[in-house]
């Protein structure tokens, strides 16, 4: 019975390569929207304390109890000490208003993709990836950041959420230990490929400085556009 019971744990669990293109893909979604010093600051802390977090499940999973324990508390101590940096570190309110939702979005994101519970790995991708966009549309509000970050950090949300979907479809058929890691990259390829094409568009039709054309209406069309197709491929 205890080996049935690992057996279906394995396999319902997110696979690692999967979850690993989808958490640098929600890295980079904050990452492409922050400037200041305080709020890179926050970030590397935040991207320390996960990285602790995930370590700390794995030894746990794999029987390291007490080292797995004390890894994810630090991670998760880590975690808090990002979120209080981001509201006390960047000078300017717009600066904290535009990373907390990143940095709540990587932990939601990183809490399905474990996942810290077995059946929510789907809403918690979901939140996760949620959060790291109204991080976006945050920034393009109150500190009006450029139409191409705006869309580059849209688009790296939009593929947080479509690489983690996939791992958690994946973990579902075939199991966290199957070897899923070329299927996976496949996958991010093409949609990264639809993600470089729509940067491009945008990067064309600013070029063209048409009259009359909201290019953040037009980008943000775009990026809905893109969830759309990503949508559709899973």
């Amino acid at each position: 019975m205890t080996s049935l019971a690992a057996s279906r744990d394995l396999l319902d669990r997110p696979t690692a390569p999967g979850a690993l293109l989808a958490m640098l893909a929600g890295f980079a979604a904050v990452a492409l929207l922050i400037e200041g010093a305080g709020q890179w600051q926050a970030l590397v802390v935040d991207i320390v304390g996960l990285a602790l977090c995930a370590g700390g499940y794995v030894a746990w999973q794999r029987g390291q109890k007490v080292p797995g324990s004390l890894a994810a508390l630090a991670g998760g101590v880590l975690v808090l000490v990002a979120l209080a940096l981001a509201v006390s570190q960047p000078e300017a309110m717009t600066e904290r208003l535009e990373l907390l939702p990143g940095l709540l979005g990587l932990a939601v994101l990183l809490a399905g993709l474990l996942p810290v519970r077995a059946g929510w790995e789907r809403r918690l991708v979901t939140t996760g990836a949620a959060f790291l966009f109204v991080g976006v549309v945050t920034s393009g509000v109150v500190r009006g950041a450029s139409e191409i970050q705006l869309l580059a950090a849209g688009v790296a949300s939009v593929l947080a959420w479509d690489l983690g979907e996939q791992a958690v479809s994946l973990g579902g058929q075939v199991g966290r230990r199957a070897q899923t890691h070329r299927a996976e990259l496949v996958h991010a390829g093409g949609s990264l490929l639809a993600g470089v094409a729509i940067l491009a568009v945008t990067v064309g039709v600013a070029a063209l400085d048409v009259q009359g054309l909201s290019l953040a209406g037009f980008a943000v069309l775009l990026v809905a556009g893109f969830a759309l197709v990503v949508a559709t491929r899973q």
